[in-house]
């Protein structure tokens, strides 16, 4: 099985395309597209559109490492417009909308960090708990797994 096939698989891509794999010794780069004209679900109602309003420049999220190499998924993309809301981005099988990591990577984060402190679980994931995104994208993506945390550390600014 090429890697192209196993990254498609392992992360439920339907309406997207490994288009190429860079791999350096420290990273492995995941472009993915489109697959053909495939619908694509809004980013507001979830509704599925065949519309593309424009193509956006390439966004990265980061992914759970393989076997000590870092991953990172590559994308461009669509603003799609919906019928029932507009023009909004489109929704991401593999991330939360403005997320910078991936749904895989948050619930690891938030699974370990249940047990760890959160300098040993930035740690072992390689995150920066001090980024201004960090924090509050995992502490979404631990309600959608139905995780609970306490009260956030002073070091994080709370956001309204």
């Amino acid at each position: 099985m090429l890697i192209e096939t196993f990254i498609r698989k392992q992360w439920g891509l339907k309406a997207h395309k490994v288009t190429g794999v860079e791999q350096s010794e420290t990273v492995l780069v995941v472009h993915l597209d489109r697959l053909g004209k495939r619908r694509l679900l809004c980013g507001l109602c979830r509704r599925p559109t065949r519309q593309v309003h424009d193509v956006r420049r390439p966004r990265e999220w980061l992914d759970l490492s393989m076997r000590g190499v870092r991953m990172v998924l590559r994308y461009r993309p669509r603003r799609v417009h919906c019928r029932h809301c507009g023009v909004h981005a489109e929704a991401f099988p593999w991330a939360e909308r403005w997320a910078r990591v991936t749904r895989a990577l948050a619930g690891a984060v938030v699974v370990l960090a249940r047990s760890q402190s959160w300098q040993e679980t930035a740690r072992v994931y390689g995150l920066n708990w001090r980024g201004e995104r960090g924090q509050p994208e995992l502490r979404s993506s631990s309600r959608e797994l139905g995780i609970r945390f306490g009260p956030m550390p002073s070091m994080m600014p709370r956001r309204k």
